[in-house]
């Protein structure tokens, strides 16, 4: 049996599916779901509690996980250290770091880490039949309507696509 493809997520993944009322479906994709103990700090304990019922895991970090966190810290304060802390889990894991904050997928980026945001997330979820278009239609727009920092085309190329379903 193949192992699901590991994810380490962000704060603001699971805020924005929260939002589009897709906590529920996300246990469904054939992956496995884990963020840092720093992140999982930062949701609000109902949050926390909603999330690790899914199965999402808080990943403890070695102490040379958080010496490299503080080293990157220093030279890229742009980022959070909640969010480097996500970047060096999924660096060591070999993993998909999601996330929506732009400073830290571009530093993802230069770390060749593959990263995404919710936008692949509810792609997968549409794709994998989890949901249909219309539910898509409608978690986007409601997510939209809390979290105005997703790109503008690539949202409007989904809400073209989803909302015209039959």
């Amino acid at each position: 049996m193949a192992h699901p493809l590991l994810l380490v997520t962000d704060t603001n993944i699971w805020i924005d599916l929260e939002n589009g009322s897709l906590l529920d479906t996300i246990v469904d994709l054939p992956y496995q779901f884990i963020m840092t103990d720093f992140a999982a700090n930062e949701l609000l304990p109902n949050q926390w509690t909603t999330v690790m019922s899914l199965g999402v895991q808080a990943y403890p970090l070695s102490s040379e996980q958080i010496s490299d966190i503080y080293d990157l810290n220093q030279h890229h304060k742009t980022v959070s250290t909640t969010d480097i802390s996500s970047l060096v889990l999924a660096r060591d894991l070999q993993a998909i770091l999601l996330s929506g904050d732009n400073p830290l997928r571009k530093l993802a980026e230069e770390f060749v880490i593959e990263v995404h945001g919710v936008l692949w997330v509810l792609d997968k979820i549409v794709q994998h039949q989890l949901i249909l278009r219309r539910r898509a239609c409608f978690a986007l727009k409601r997510i939209l309507a809390e979290n105005a920092r997703l790109p503008k085309g690539p949202c409007q190329k989904r809400l073209r696509l989803w909302c015209s379903d039959p």
